[in-house]
């Protein structure tokens, strides 16, 4: 029983690896899309008229043994930015490279019929492109490829105009610390994500936007519309959180006498203030 099924996992590994080689080999020289059959006609990347197929694109470079046209050779040769690597007999363009050129699609004409490589949102590299096969299933050979650009990109759909604002209130001072409120509103909701950025602070409003506590310092903003969206400036700039001032009232402390017109201390000093005259005040009602 053990030499059976030894020779069964043989056997099974034996049919896996064929599979495998013929997938590999099923897969290989292929086309990074699928083209379509244009039977009995001439395809043109132009604009189709009565007595012509035409895809309404404009014509990059075009290979193929007529005026104007860049040389059918086999190998590699280079025509309007676009490279290529030929098998003119085989009815096989190798491969080709427009570089940074996008292009929408390839016509690869052969015999009576054309192949057309279509490219959605455009490429610009692809391997393996053929002919069609003829009524007798040979591949005839190349009679000329012509190379169309990818067409222009929609403009964006605006859905409306959209505005930031960002704004502080009045410093609060607590716990010794000062703190200023911000607020960021969006209009519409999401029109637009906004950033605020300071030292060691970054904080991105979504939505309608938003509030935050900020401590002393100069904070920037930037505002970046999202799709369908224009802004209405502006779309960045700064604010400033202070420094809190904390005033004593005017009139006389309480139970010294002493006389107050209006004292102004920063920051946590007027915590240590604080605790100096409730300290002052304590010796006066012991003595």
């Amino acid at each position: 029983m053990k030499e059976v099924s030894r020779r069964r996992s043989s056997a099974g590994a034996i049919l896996l690896a064929m599979g495998m080689v013929m997938l590999f080999v099923n897969g290989a020289g292929a086309a990074s899309v699928e083209p379509v059959l244009f039977e009995h006609t001439n395809v043109f990347c132009t604009a189709p008229t009565e007595n012509q197929t035409g895809l309404g694109l404009d014509r990059v470079a075009k290979f193929g043994d007529g005026a104007g046209e860049h040389p059918l050779v086999d190998g590699e040769s280079t025509g309007s930015g676009i490279t290529v690597v030929l098998d003119v007999g085989g009815g096989t363009v190798e491969s080709w490279d427009s570089g940074d050129i996008l292009i929408g699609a390839v016509i690869v004409k052969g015999g009576d019929d054309s192949n057309v490589y279509f490219y959605e949102g455009g490429a610009t590299s692809d391997t393996d492109l053929v002919t069609p096969l003829n009524n007798g299933g040979n591949r005839p050979g190349i009679s000329h490829v012509d190379f169309c650009a990818a067409p222009p990109p929609p403009p964006p759909v605006v859905l409306g105009s959209g505005s930031v604002s960002v704004t502080t209130g009045a410093c609060t001072f607590e716990d010794g610390l000062s703190n200023t409120p911000v607020e960021v509103v969006i209009a519409p909701d999401g029109a637009a994500d906004v950033t605020l950025t300071g030292d060691g602070f970054s904080q991105t409003f979504t939505g309608s936007g938003g509030t935050a506590t900020l401590t002393p310092g100069e904070y920037s903003w930037s505002a970046t519309a999202n799709e369908g969206f224009e802004l209405v400036a502006p779309t960045s700039g700064t604010v400033t959180a202070d420094q809190c001032l904390f005033v004593l009232p005017r009139g006389p402390l309480a139970r010294t006498g002493v006389a107050s017109t209006g004292i102004a201390i920063i920051g946590a000093g007027s915590l240590v203030l604080g605790w100096a005259i409730k300290w002052g005040e304590q010796r006066l009602n012991h003595a």
